[in-house]
């Protein structure tokens, strides 16, 4: 299963940005970005929402494949909300 750094990487590699440029894009630093991409940090879901809008991707498919009993602990409902949006697409 691919995590919540490995996707945040993915989405950035596949946009053909830098590390310091989604940091810079994102607001964080890049220490902390990297962090996040190395699975040595879970980002709060604020922060995932504004890395998810320097990529113009979904939060959901930075989460997506995450492994729900990892560090991310998602509540039900938000799980929910993230399965009921996958069946509508």
């Amino acid at each position: 299963m691919s995590t919540i750094g490995e996707n945040i990487r993915r989405y950035r590699m596949d946009k053909g940005m830098s590390v310091e440029e989604l940091a810079l894009r994102s607001r964080i630093g890049t220490h902390k970005l990297e962090q996040y991409e190395a699975n040595e940090l879970t980002p709060k879901l604020q922060v995932l929402l504004t890395i998810s809008t320097a990529l113009d991707c979904p939060a959901s498919d930075l989460m997506e494949h995450s492994n729900p009993t990892g560090p991310c602990q998602l509540d039900s409902e938000l799980q929910d909300l993230i399965n009921e949006k996958k069946k509508k697409r």
